[in-house]
């Protein structure tokens, strides 16, 4: 004898898997029929107990459903208890119907009105919007609009060469674009046939401090620069720190060894290996002990295999669990190209959520550790993790990872 509840958590299990289908549905999924059975006692199962039954019967004779869903009932003779009148199946007509029983009537109406706005300015979406469903989900009041308004300008400016600021529609800026851009991306290519949103890209400035014997006598020893600037300066350092955190990069001290620290931008980490005097130094990589600083780490050493973690293991974590929070929307994907010290530390990074951020650690014990990270010219002995190198540990493009929406939340300026 099934109930309500269970009425309610099979119609939450068939819109979470249907939804995104129903919206390349010409009716959005108006004309779906679903049926599920009850599964009514036998006659002997009422005589081992009536009082179950009884109440089986009024629960589903009182219960309250959304339009489109129905309690179809049967009659039943028995020579025990002559004829009954039992609910037998629940008839659900419409996709509505569905999400209201499923808990998500709010969340599909919203999201039908947006992907009926979208198919009615441009019939041809229609096969995208299942790809989109979520992205079009997390619309906020007067996105749409926004939305519309922004997808059309872009179609009809495939190559503008603008940056993303200069985009001249109203209430859509940078913040706005990027928050929204795989979204935008999606719709925009499949009206153009042409791969991204046809803007310039502001090149990424690196904040890079010469803090050893590589520091020049005269001239800048601290600067912001982009990296093609970066590759025509003549250094040679031995080693060169990539750090996350800009603020870390600003305290460290002094070196006795020519050492480059730079902030690496998050994402952006990997272009550094276009700097040709970075290519040839040692490098270190510093960042947040958390599933995106270890796969940032991959990136970055899948471009500069000679590239060591400094304070990116589980002994660390553990010192400074106290100061730990948790990672709010963690990787789980496959990371690539760690060693297995560094895998262990992302085991233990999975098991709590756990995020560490590299400036909660103290800055003493964070110079000492680069101090004894300098003693040594190679790299550590602990080799890269056989899987680490071979497909099924092959680094996972973070941007295009389901689960993530349009990508890893950005690292903001200044970190």
């Amino acid at each position: 004898m099934r109930g309500l509840a269970d009425l309610r958590a099979w119609a939450a299990t068939r819109y979470r898997h249907a939804h995104r289908a129903w919206l390349a549905r010409g009716d959005l999924g108006a004309r779906v029929v679903l049926e599920y059975g009850l599964q009514p006692p036998s006659e002997q199962q009422v005589a081992q107990d009536p009082a179950a039954a009884a109440g089986w019967v009024a629960g589903w004779r009182s219960a309250r459903l959304p339009t489109g869903a129905s309690v179809e009932w049967e009659l039943r003779r028995w020579r025990s208890f002559g004829e009954q009148s039992l609910p037998v199946r629940v008839r659900i007509d419409g996709s509505d119907a569905v999400a209201e029983l499923a808990g998500s009537g709010r969340a599909w109406r919203d999201l039908t009105r947006t992907a009926a706005a979208v198919v009615g300015r441009w019939p041809t979406l229609a096969g995208v919007l299942p790809r989109v469903a979520a992205a079009l989900g997390r619309l906020g009041p007067g996105d749409l609009e926004r939305l519309l308004a922004v997808v059309e300008w872009f179609a009809l400016n495939p190559q503008s060469e603008l940056l993303a600021r200069q985009v001249p529609v109203e209430g859509v800026d940078t913040k706005w674009l990027e928050r929204h851009r795989g979204l935008v991306t999606r719709l925009v290519e499949e009206l153009t046939g042409e791969p991204g949103l046809g803007l310039r890209v502001e090149p990424r400035r690196f904040r890079v401090r010469l803090l050893g014997a590589a520091r020049p006598d005269a001239g800048v020893a601290d600067l912001t620069a982009e990296v093609a600037e970066l590759a025509r300066l003549p250094w040679r350092p031995d080693v060169v720190l990539v750090c996350e955190n800009l603020q870390t990069v600003a305290a460290l001290p002094a070196s006795g060894v020519e050492l480059v620290a730079v902030h690496g931008n998050g994402l952006a980490a990997p272009a550094l290996a276009e700097v040709p005097w970075l290519r040839a130094a040692r490098v270190l990589y510093w960042g947040d002990l958390d599933t995106y600083g270890l796969s940032i780490l991959s990136m970055v050493r899948q471009v500069l295999p000679q590239t060591e973690s400094l304070l990116m293991d589980a002994a660390t974590l553990g010192r400074f669990a106290a100061l730990a929070g948790t990672e709010p929307r963690p990787y789980r994907g496959p990371i690539g190209h760690l060693t297995s010290a560094e895998q262990d530390a992302l085991a233990a990074v999975r098991a709590a959520d756990a995020r560490l951020e590299q400036e909660r650690i103290p800055l003493d014990h964070a110079v000492a550790s680069l101090h004894a990270a300098l003693q040594g010219s190679t790299p550590p002995a602990d080799r890269l993790a056989e899987e680490g190198l071979g497909s099924a540990g092959q680094y996972v493009d973070l941007e295009r990872c389901p689960g993530l929406g349009a990508g890893p939340p950005p690292v903001a300026e200044g970190r």
